[in-house]
């Protein structure tokens, strides 16, 4: 499997994806991809562990670079229809935080369903699965 890429939203002007900081990926299996970030005290809440907007909003970015990564570097063009979490743990500020990614099915209506994980080192912070729907091609 391919090493670690940088994950980048490359558009002309900062996006919403820039503010959760520096974030690879890389390939772990034919259908699991794994997204990387570094929780900073700014994403931190009142309790001092990682806010779980940070967290919500990393992994609705890990869906498409996660895809990206098991596509090698063509991500899922889709929008997030629905995404569900459960929290687990509280993530640590200062540790690499890994989104696991994988699809589970793709139809040809182009609904691409997601499910994956969210650790840190051997800690489970939370469980995930998603709904993503690709555009229609209109001719």
């Amino acid at each position: 499997m391919a090493g670690w890429r940088t994950w980048d939203a490359q558009t002309p002007s900062p996006v919403f994806s820039h503010s959760l900081g520096k974030i690879r990926t890389r390939q772990d299996s034919p259908t699991v991809g794994r997204v990387r970030c570094w929780p900073e005290s700014r994403h931190g809440n009142i309790a001092g562990s990682v806010h779980g907007g940070f967290i919500v909003a990393f992994i609705d970015i890990a869906l498409t670079a996660g895809s990206a990564s098991i596509r090698d570097g063509d991500p899922v063009h889709a929008v997030t229809v629905e995404l569900n979490n459960h929290f687990l743990a509280p993530g640590r500020i200062g540790e690499a935080m890994d989104a696991v990614v994988e699809i589970v099915s793709e139809t040809r209506g182009g609904m691409v369903f997601l499910r994956g994980k969210v650790e840190q080192g051997e800690t489970v912070v939370g469980v995930f699965s998603a709904i993503m729907k690709k555009p229609q091609v209109r001719g």
